[in-house]
């Protein structure tokens, strides 16, 4: 015989035979019944149900509160004091109800609360002590209470304890309102710090390729590291590093590392790289390592210097030590006044003690281009010259020392005289070279070949010499010639202006000027520069062409003038041509002049009446050849092919002039302006000449 009891048969509600939890639903209906199977000797079996019991799930309140620190951890719970500390709890809703909290009691041991509230969803609920409740939350979620708390006058060391109790709102709870609380600590610190690794006072380092200066040539690959520390007294947040990349440097940012390992990416743009790391501990260290690329186009001789920041979090950027990249071995002596820089060979230059004029105490070998270190240095097509130093040099106790740089230039160049003030920095390993010309001529910037007039200063260099412009004796020469050596009133001269490069080398920009003499005027519309038309600006009786810089080792101008009737036979014309050159910094002038002797002519007591046929055609004035031009007393003259006429020997007096548009070519009209208008065919012209230049008479016509 045997005998089984099974219980939970059946169920009416959401539960089948299962006890009631602290999660199950409030309200929830737990139905139970037992059956009974039966078997006698025999073999017979009999099955027996019981009645069905019911009962229902009361309410009940729980919460749990979290963090509850059992003691301030130096090592995490540290802040900076003056700031604003926020500590973050959690409250878990362990009723099986829907519930809301209300914060009952705030114990703070340092420290001003400054707010506090629930944050869900991203929304905050401001609450107080006693005052205000959280949003519901339904059974097992999560909701968090942030309170923040001011620091001001906290002192170093103080340990600030903050205890939050909280209470349940729903009230009909079995169990009734439930409590917890939670517990952070502070510890009150002077702060984060960033400093270089060697410590509180080292500054932030930067190196390349393992050291401060790196010489490079164009296209090769540098390696940047920034190495820093927070040796301050609390964690840093959010340190920044923002390194400000030179022009001619391409970061690779794939090849970025922070300690030696990668994951982090960078932020590139605008010329700067910037890498955020979330936070670093008191006492830890930061490696950020990258490599670069110098741009294959940068110059020989020029100097790229770059300096990054590190920040964090209420902490202002500190800078970090310069990292100097010197593209090339050595300094380079150029033409100054060449479009390229076009380095200069055959100098020779000697690094020479400012003490006693001998060549300097060298080390025993050198680097390229003068592995010899020999002193004086002829230098080779590329233009380059180095010398390398004793460490330290054999000169004052501090380890500064003070040279003089000769240059012997190639024939048809200007020697250089140049003052060299070495400074080392404290470790020995670099320093600061200060270049101050000594022979008045203009010296290269910095890590470039722009001219300027003051002392450079090269920092953080290591064997480092700046590059060094020569000057030619002459940039350039001017020559101007008449086209007759004497002229009487009336007549035609034309004169031209040569100007020509001195050296292999482009005339630079310039401006060309022609003075006069009282006597002499300027044709209209006769000046050509290198064969274009090419207008000048008048002022008195000097006339000014600007000329643009360019490629060519020689210009022209040529311009036409007329003697004017008063010019007195027997008189001198002295023509004079400037050139006004400026190369940016320093300025060169070259002036020629060209004597014409006026003779006693036929219309030496009579004037001279120039003028201009012309078409506009797309906005350009053509001028129209074969048009015939009458006088009132029937004199009459025909254009040339630039459309130019003149009537000689003009008495003083009023004159009459006409277009006959009978004359005119094929296609071309006269225009039916009124009379004495630059349209109109007739025109009243005065027989007065201006004593600096002629004024034309313009007769504009319709073009096909």
């Amino acid at each position: 015989m045997w005998l089984r009891l099974a219980a939970c048969t059946a169920a009416v509600s959401a539960l089948l035979c299962a006890p009631a939890t602290g999660t199950t639903p409030a309200g929830t209906t737990l139905v139970a019944s037992a059956a009974i199977t039966y078997q006698d000797p025999r073999g017979t079996s009999y099955d027996l149900v019981s009645n069905a019991l019911s009962t229902v799930v009361a309410a009940v309140g729980a919460v749990v509160m979290a963090p509850k620190e059992p003691a301030p951890d130096p090592a995490a719970d540290g802040f900076a004091t003056g700031t604003n500390v926020v500590r973050t709890f959690t409250l878990q809703n362990a009723s099986n109800v829907p519930d809301a909290y209300a914060v009952t009691a705030v114990e703070l041991s340092a420290g001003t609360l400054a707010s506090l509230a629930f944050v869900a969803n991203g929304v905050e609920t401001p609450v107080a002590a006693g005052s205000g409740v959280s949003p519901k939350i339904a059974p097992g979620e999560t909701i968090a209470l942030r309170a923040t708390v001011q620091t001001n006058g906290v002192a170093v060391g103080t340990v600030m304890s903050l205890v939050v109790r909280v209470r349940t709102a729903t009230a009909g709870t079995a169990n009734g309102l439930q409590t917890d609380f939670g517990r952070s600590y502070g510890i009150a610190s002077s702060g984060p710090k960033l400093t270089g690794i060697a410590g509180p006072s080292a500054p932030i380092d930067k190196t390349v390729d393992g050291t401060r200066t790196s010489r490079r040539s164009p296209g090769a690959k540098v390696h940047y590291a920034i190495a820093f520390a927070n040796t301050g007294g609390a964690a840093a947040a959010n340190v920044i590093v923002d390194d400000a990349l030179p022009a001619g440097v391409r970061a690779d940012e794939a090849s970025l590392t922070v300690n030696a390992s990668a994951g982090i990416r960078p932020v590139i743009a605008g010329g700067h790289l910037v890498v955020t790391l979330p936070s670093l501990a008191v006492g830890a260290r930061a490696v950020v390592a990258f490599d670069a690329i110098v741009d294959g186009a940068v110059p020989l001789g020029t100097t790229l210097v770059n300096t990054a920041t590190a920040g964090a979090d209420g902490l202002r950027p500190v800078a970090t030590l310069p990292a100097t990249v010197f593209v090339g071995t050595a300094g380079i002596v150029y033409d100054a006044l060449s479009p390229s820089s076009t380095p200069m060979s055959g100098a020779v230059v000697t690094l020479a003690d400012a003490r006693t004029g001998s060549p300097a105490a060298l080390a025993a070998t050198g680097t390229a281009p003068n592995p010899g270190n020999t002193d004086p240095f002829t230098i080779a097509a590329d233009g380059a010259y180095g010398f390398t130093l004793p460490a330290p040099p054999a000169a004052n106790a501090d380890g500064s020392a003070a040279y003089t740089l000769l240059v012997r230039a190639p024939a048809g160049y200007q020697n250089r005289r140049i003052a060299l003030a070495y400074a080392p920095d404290a470790t020995g390993s670099v320093a600061s070279l200060t270049a101050t010309a000594l022979d008045g001529q203009p010296l290269a910037a910095e890590g470039t070949y722009a001219l300027v007039n003051r002392p450079i200063v090269l920092h953080d260099v290591a064997g480092v010499f700046p590059n060094v412009p020569l000057f030619p004796l002459r940039a350039f020469s001017v020559t101007l010639a008449a086209d007759r050596a004497f002229a009487s009133g009336g007549d035609r001269v034309v004169y031209t202006a040569t100007v020509q490069s001195a050296q292999a080398q482009r005339v630079p920009a310039a401006r060309i000027t022609a003075e006069l003499p009282a006597g002499l005027a300027l044709a209209p519309g006769s000046a050509r520069f290198d064969g274009a038309a090419l207008e000048p600006v008048r002022d008195g009786h000097a006339f000014a062409w600007s000329v643009p810089a360019g490629d060519a080792l020689m210009h022209t101008l040529r311009f036409a003038t007329v003697v004017l009737p008063s010019a007195e036979p027997g008189r001198t014309l002295t023509t004079s041509a400037t050139v006004h050159a400026t190369t940016g910094i320093t300025t060169l002038d070259a002036t020629a002049t060209t004597d014409v002797r006026v003779i006693a002519g036929v219309f030496s007591e009579r004037g001279i009446v120039t003028g201009r046929v012309y078409a506009n055609v797309g906005g350009r004035r053509v001028g129209v050849s074969g048009a015939r031009i009458y006088r009132e007393d029937g004199a009459a003259v025909v254009t040339d092919n630039a459309g130019r006429f003149s009537f000689l020997g003009m008495r003083p007096g009023m004159h009459v002039l006409r277009l006959d548009a009978v004359s005119l070519p094929a296609g071309y009209a006269a225009f039916a302006d009124a009379y004495d208008a630059r349209r109109s065919a007739t025109r009243l012209i005065h027989g007065v000449l201006d004593g600096g230049s002629l004024d034309d008479v313009e007769f504009e016509v319709r073009a096909p």
